[in-house]
């Protein structure tokens, strides 16, 4: 995965994380710097591949999984 897309796909992550804490009230449960935290970071980023292989379809999901591994 080339660098660019690489952080396309932490700005995609990121946006969708920040979206998940809005509108789930999770403010106090999620830090805003989640992305400073390895652990955090790597739950929301398993929950955020979760999402895509359900709403989105396997080959999004299969796109997502590849920056995971290099992740």
């Amino acid at each position: 995965m080339s660098l660019p897309e690489r952080h396309a796909r932490l700005r995609e992550l990121r946006a969708w994380a920040d979206r998940l804490r809005h509108t789930a009230e999770l403010h106090d449960e999620i830090p805003p710097c989640w992305y400073c935290h390895r652990r955090v970071r790597e739950m929301l980023t398993a929950l955020y591949l979760g999402r895509l292989r359900t709403y989105e379809g396997w080959f999004r999901s299969l796109l997502a999984t590849a920056f995971v591994d290099e992740f």
